[in-house]
């Protein structure tokens, strides 16, 4: 499957219009709190990555642990994706380190989703150190021009434009501000 997302960054104005958009259109947003830990195969940075190198993540949300795979397709950072709940945090982190793999950053974030019932999830992202993102995204079984048209018309509806769109996952600006 790949999954088909646009990222937009919110200023504090823009995210409260929206919020209030999403619930107006959707109903209530889900709030959780996640960890993610990045890491790389045989890399130590994302300064040595490569388009359609593998990127793993462990995701922890309140007592579940989710393991996902990542390979980027294209430039707009579409990602064949496969994800699955594993048992144990420290096994999977010493299963991947012991693979060659390296954590190479965590991300931290507050997200608020609700799901459309046409497949599209809707996010609004608190991430520490980078502020608030709004996240539409759409899992498919392959690339479709008219996927991206509905997250664009989505997007559009709440008041976002291409202009506002964020092309880099929030691991690699994660490290791009530690690196300055």
């Amino acid at each position: 499957m790949i999954e088909i997302e646009r990222k937009y960054r919110l200023n504090p104005t823009l995210k409260k219009s929206i919020l209030d958009k999403i619930t107006e259109e959707y109903g209530n947003l889900q709030t959780v709190n996640q960890i993610d830990e990045v890491f790389l195969l045989n890399k130590r940075s994302f300064h040595e990555f490569t388009a359609g190198d593998p990127v793993f993540r462990l995701r922890v949300i309140n007592d579940k642990c989710i393991m996902t795979l990542k390979k980027v397709v294209n430039s707009e950072g579409d990602a064949i994706e496969h994800e699955f709940e594993v048992s144990s945090y420290d096994e999977a982190r010493a299963f991947l380190e012991e693979t060659g793999c390296n954590s190479v950053v965590t991300v931290k974030k507050t997200r608020r989703t609700v799901s459309g019932n046409d497949g599209m999830v809707i996010a609004v992202d608190d991430v520490d150190k980078l502020g608030s993102f709004l996240e539409i995204e759409i899992v498919a079984p392959k690339e479709s021009p008219d996927i991206v048209d509905r997250i664009r018309q989505t997007a559009a509806r709440l008041g976002l434009n291409d202009e506002s769109i964020e092309s880099k996952k929030y691991d690699r600006l994660l490290q791009d501000l530690k690196a300055h």
